[in-house]
């Protein structure tokens, strides 16, 4: 009560403290009302959101009827509609999930925050069965800008589970062609621009590069027909290696000889050995994977440019070799590594560990992996090597910093 005293007489307070509340059915009448029917300024609107947010957490059929309600009325409001389109989809069951597609057929709601969007879809990524009911209803938004990318995602992922045929989305085939022609044509466009610097435009081509492989997925089993043909013989041409690997694995399906040659090129880019080994492991072709690289080492040298790309005339990498390690009572192989950029203000090595379960398969997954170990000009490559040790040793003990007495703690131990 306190709470919704301020908020009616605007005390500043509410801006830090409205996310501090506890809500139970009780107060179920007053967030309708607050939500609802009280007036929000520009610098409060967020706490609208906020508590249609709580709201949707609490355990009341009349929640659903109201929020059908006011979803309608909001008209104007458009992150109050996707708040309630999020609170739908956060209940994963079947009758929510037909209620959220009512209302999107209703209005859709426009906003430029992507990742308000992705929230609403999130819940069904961890949920296909469920995900299956969205098409193909879902489908007919597919063309809007804020929503595109995440709805041709699903789908792409339901199609790669086996969860739905391609018939299902046969009827909207010709729009998936003209966007995936055009996604292409201005990947390629951009793919040589490396004076493109700017956050969100990085942004853009990591989303315009998933949006085409996800095309891929989609368009794979209409490979016969002319413009797709053309589709993926100008895929080829992309450079990002999520896409050549999910290309890759797609051809691999189908027939075993045909891309052996660019999956060995694949599995000999650090940039896309990991991807590729996935995808092909995913499809039960990991046979096809090249058997020099099918050994633990490659792979952790491809774990540790997983955040990076590696630069084949910038890039230094060097294998140390590989040594048992213990933690805990359980056994481990260590992958030592070191590597330097040109572009690195400090020109001495860092140090990389990667760290796997002994006794296992080769695998992408590693159990540990560090942030690089600068070496200084008196360290050997011993001396370095049981310095990372002691970090992994020391891994979970967060306030324990491991000591080199000829480096400062500020710009060695940051790795710069």
């Amino acid at each position: 009560e306190e709470f919704f005293a301020a908020l009616r007489n605007k005390d500043s307070i509410v801006l830090k403290g409205y996310r501090f509340p506890y809500y139970d059915e009780s107060h179920v009448d007053s967030l309708k009302h607050y939500i609802a029917n009280f007036s929000y300024d520009t610098d409060t609107r967020h706490i609208q959101s906020h508590l249609i947010h709580r709201l949707g957490k609490l355990e009341n059929e009349e929640i659903w009827e109201f929020f059908g309600r006011y979803y309608q009325l909001c008209y104007g409001n458009s992150m109050a509609q996707v708040k309630i389109l999020q609170s739908l989809s956060n209940r994963q069951n079947e009758e929510s999930t037909e209620i959220m597609l009512d209302l999107m057929a209703k209005d859709l709601p426009l906003v430029s925050n992507s990742k308000e969007i992705a929230k609403i879809f999130k819940p069904y990524r961890d949920n296909m069965d469920l995900a299956k009911i969205l098409f193909p209803k879902l489908l007919n938004y597919s063309s809007v800008h804020e929503y595109k990318v995440e709805i041709i995602s699903l789908l792409a992922d339901l199609k790669s589970a086996d969860l739905i045929k391609s018939s299902l989305y046969k009827k909207y085939l010709g729009q998936m062609k003209t966007d995936a022609r055009i996604q292409l044509k201005r990947h390629l466009g951009r793919q040589g621009s490396y004076h493109i610097q700017r956050s969100s435009q990085q942004l853009s081509r990591k989303q315009n590069s998933q949006i085409l492989e996800d095309y891929a997925v989609l368009l794979y089993p209409y490979k016969k027909e002319k413009d797709v043909q053309q589709f993926f013989m100008r895929l080829l041409e992309v450079k990002a290696p999520n896409v050549r690997a999910t290309h890759a694995s797609l051809m691999a399906v189908k027939d075993e000889h045909t891309p052996l040659a660019f999956i060995d090129s694949l599995a000999g880019d650090i940039n896309s050995r990991a991807l590729i080994f996935d995808r092909l492991k995913s499809v039960d072709k990991l046979h096809l994977f090249p058997s020099v690289y099918h050994v633990q080492e490659a792979l952790a040298e491809s774990a540790i440019f997983e955040d990076r790309n590696f630069i084949a005339s910038k890039d230094e990498v060097i294998y140390l070799g590989k040594k048992d390690l213990e933690f805990e009572g359980k056994d481990y192989q260590g992958y030592y590594f070191k590597l330097r950029s040109k572009q690195d203000f400090d020109k001495n090595f860092k140090v990389q560990l990667v760290v796997y379960e002994s006794g296992k398969e080769v695998s992408t997954d590693y159990f540990y992996k560090n942030d690089g170990y600068r070496m200084t000009d008196m360290d050997t490559d011993e001396v370095a090597i049981d310095y990372v040790n002691e970090e992994f040793e020391l891994k979970d003990r967060s306030r324990a910093v491991v000591y080199h007495p000829e480096s400062s703690m500020t710009y060695n131990r940051l790795g710069f």
